[in-house]
């Protein structure tokens, strides 16, 4: 019998071990889902797919590249991005080319597998925590530590809800957000807005004894399903059926007279040609909206009578379309419009443009809204001060002149879930700040752990100023009182109070001029660049910064100065006769072959 077994008094019992809690099935049937590993690699992925994303706008439309990348549940990633980013950055020869495909897990996957995987960390965690906390509890104390439990990890749980709530905002943007523009003539009114994205075709005829027509629209969806499947569509509303034989979702127009096969039998198809061209891309400096145009044929409902091929496009407004029993319509392509129970009739539109620039400034434009549930009243929508009217945000977008006169351009946004990135963004920062609050108190509070055993701390091995403490889950820690903090740690704490001190301080205290010109004075004087409004000193630091990437320069007592007092000498010379700037090393010059031709030798750290 060992020494230590022949101390121990025969009548204590042996130590018994914690018994584990059984396997919640919950649990079982979270955990693969709520792996860290899948995180990790949910992260990885979202970022290879933003940089194919972003790479592929160099060849395709921003929308069309969201619906591809990000809005669908996997995608075929062109290799051949790989060859252009290498061709851009890497010296890859141009000739290089390549149409393989690769499968990769798309926005709409990675997004919704994300929020499940966030969702059941958390629950899975939460289960465990009360679970082990109410087992090491006494049965009266127990529904305490829980709340005490659930108190300290607050800040993580209102974070992370906040990350949830971010998910479920883009959710509802991406499927009930509706962007519009409202074009407004000077003097007139408009109750609609037109879609900058989706078309519709449009059937109109005259009433018989009426001033007004009969209007007969294709939503989007259905010429969606009509460009799709290329059948013919038919449908009892309208006056005949038609089969889309071309689309283009951008084109231009030719004249018929190009040597080129015209699909066109009737209509202003025999007049003008539409040929497809590339979508707007991502990359391209000035986004214009496509001008979509369709070959269609129309048929008779009767008996199928092909009634000939027609060019819609939206470069034109109503064309004439077939007669059908004795009835003439006109046929259009244009944006799908939505129209509202109210009207905005514009009677001022104003613009600014920064001085001496064409760059603007400020555009407003002062209307009247008209409800006829309300009294009517002016509103006035200006940049960066939009309308918001009954769930629609009004923006002032641009302006157009011709020959009608100005014309106001609206951007009107539908976003029932606008408010809920706000909120998120508030949850976020206020977990955060629960979190580190809740963490410092914990800390000040329960100390430091000793990592020795309850069992082992006998009283006299604390030391003066410490004590034993016990938190929630019952583990031993030791305290220090202020009078136990260790002389070293409490001169670098005041140490580092005091160099913030005098750092503020010193910053604060006005600055003596070593310089025979009041230069803080000279550099808070504005001048105009670029129709702009700013200080001298900011146009001088920006200045030398471009050509040397610092804002300071180097005087002949080779002490470095600042970039006001270079700027002032510079300007301040002649033709010719630059004076003391002229010696000044102001530009930085890195590539070698220019530095050899120059004769000038590379400087040590440049």
């Amino acid at each position: 019998m060992s020494t230590l077994a022949a101390d121990r008094p025969m009548t204590d019992p042996a130590p018994r071990k914690p018994q584990p809690l059984p396997v919640h099935p919950l649990i079982t049937l979270l955990k693969p889902v709520a792996s860290l590993k899948l995180t990790v690699s949910l992260f990885a992925m979202s970022m290879v797919l933003v940089f194919f994303g972003t790479i592929a706008q160099k060849n395709a439309g921003i929308w069309g590249v969201v619906d591809q990348y990000f809005w669908s549940w996997y995608v075929w990633i062109d290799v051949q991005l790989v060859v252009q980013f290498g061709q851009i950055f890497f010296a890859v020869p141009p000739d290089w080319s390549t149409s393989a495909k690769v499968p990769f897990p798309a926005g709409k996957l990675i997004g919704f597998t994300m929020f499940f995987n966030l969702l059941a960390a958390h629950t899975l965690q939460l289960i465990s925590l009360i679970r082990v906390t109410a087992k090491k509890a006494k049965k009266a104390d127990a529904v305490g530590d829980v709340a005490k439990m659930l108190l300290k990890r607050s800040g993580i749980y209102v974070l992370h809800g906040g990350i949830l709530l971010l998910f479920v905002g883009e959710f509802i943007t991406r499927e009930f957000q509706v962007e519009q523009k409202m074009v407004i003539l000077e003097g007139s009114s408009a109750n609609y807005t037109s879609d900058s994205r989706d078309q519709e075709i449009v059937f109109t005829t005259p009433l018989p004894d009426s001033d007004q027509d009969s209007v007969t629209v294709v939503p989007v969806k259905l010429l969606r399903a009509a460009i799709k499947s290329k059948l013919t569509f038919t449908d009892p509303a309208l006056p005949v059926d038609f089969e889309i034989l071309e689309w283009y979702t951008n084109s231009d127009l030719l004249d018929a007279d190009v040597q080129r096969a015209n699909l066109a039998t009737a209509g202003i198809g025999l007049q003008a040609l539409a040929v497809e061209k590339p979508e707007a891309k991502g990359t391209d400096t000035e986004q214009k909206i496509d001008a979509a145009s369709a070959y269609v044929r129309f048929k008779s409902k009767t008996d199928g009578k092909d009634l000939g091929v027609y060019l819609l496009t939206t470069h034109l407004k109503i064309q004439a379309g077939p007669t059908v029993e004795g009835k003439p319509y006109a046929v259009a392509l244009r944006q799908t419009r939505y129209y509202k129970p109210y009207q905005l009739k514009l009677l001022e539109f104003t613009s600014e443009t920064y001085l001496g620039t064409n760059t603007p400034k400020k555009f407003a434009s002062r209307m009247t809204l008209i409800d006829p549930e309300l009294p009517e009243r002016e509103v006035i929508v200006s940049m960066n001060d939009p309308l918001r009217y009954r769930g629609e945000t009004f923006f002032q977008s641009e302006f157009r002149k011709d020959e009608k006169g100005t014309s106001t351009v609206l951007q009107v946004v539908r976003n029932p879930g606008w408010v809920l990135p706000y909120l998120a963004c508030v949850m976020v920062t206020v977990g955060m700040l629960l979190h580190f609050t809740l963490s410092l108190i914990t800390f000040v509070l329960a100390g430091r752990p000793t990592g020795i055993p309850e069992s082992r701390l006998a009283p006299e091995a604390l030391t003066p100023g410490q004590m034993v403490t016990r938190i929630v889950f019952g583990k031993p820690r030791v305290k220090l009182t202020a009078d136990a903090l260790p002389t070293t740690g409490r001169v670098i704490a005041w140490t580092c109070v005091g160099v913030t001190a005098l750092y503020l301080l010193g910053s604060a205290l006005p600055r003596t001029a070593e310089s025979k010109y009041d230069l803080a004075t000279l550099g808070a004087l504005p001048i105009i660049e670029g129709g702009r409004v700013k200080p001298l000193e900011t146009h001088a630091n920006v200045t030398l910064r471009l050509l040397n990437n610092t804002e300071e320069y180097k005087d002949e007592s080779d002490r470095k100065r600042p970039a006001i007092e270079w700027y002032l000498k510079t300007v301040s010379g002649l033709p010719g006769n630059l004076g003391p700037a002229a010696a000044y090393r102001i530009f930085r010059i890195e590539n070698d072959r220019l530095l050899e031709l120059m004769k000038v030798e590379r400087r040590e750290g440049l």
